[in-house]
C-alpha cells in the first residue's frame, strides 16, 4: 500500500479486501465518495463564481474576483490607455449581466461598483 494514495479507489478497494467487504459494496461506496468530492469541487466553483466581474476595454474580455476590481481596473488601463475608449465591468444580477461605464481612475465609482457586487453576492447566499 506504499504506492497507493490514501483514500483513493485504489485504497478503498485493497482495504474492501482486507475486511472482507463485498465487491458491490465497495463500488457504491467508492461511487458515492466520488460524487461528493465533485459536488464539494461544483460548491467551490459556484462560491467563486459568484465572486466574478467583467471587464471590457480597448478589445479586451477578461473576468476577475470582485476584491480585485481596483487592481485589475488600473492595470487595463495602464496596459492598453486609450482615450476616450469605454471601459465596462459587469456581474450578474439574477441570470442578467449588468454593466457599468467607468471612467479610467474613478476610484470612487470602481468602490460603488465593488459594493454593489458585494452587496448582491450577500443578498444571494442569504
Amino acid at each position: 500500500m506504499n504506492k497507493v494514495e490514501p483514500l483513493s479507489p485504489e485504497f478503498h478497494e485493497i482495504l474492501e479486501i482486507a475486511l472482507g467487504f463485498p465487491p458491490l459494496a465497495l463500488k457504491h461506496f467508492v461511487k458515492c465518495n466520488r460524487l461528493e468530492e465533485v459536488e464539494k469541487r461544483l460548491d467551490e466553483f459556484e462560491r467563486q463564481l459568484s465572486y466574478k466581474v467583467s471587464f471590457i476595454y480597448s478589445g479586451i474580455r477578461c473576468g476577475g474576483h470582485v476584491e480585485d476590481l481596483v487592481e485589475n481596473s488600473v492595470w487595463l488601463w495602464e496596459k492598453y490607455y486609450i482615450e476616450d475608449e469605454p471601459f465596462k465591468v459587469g456581474f450578474l444580477v439574477g441570470s442578467v449581466v449588468k454593466y457599468f461605464d467607468i471612467k479610467p481612475y474613478d476610484f470612487a465609482e470602481l468602490e460603488k461598483v465593488k459594493q454593489l457586487k458585494l452587496k448582491t453576492i450577500e443578498e444571494t447566499c442569504s
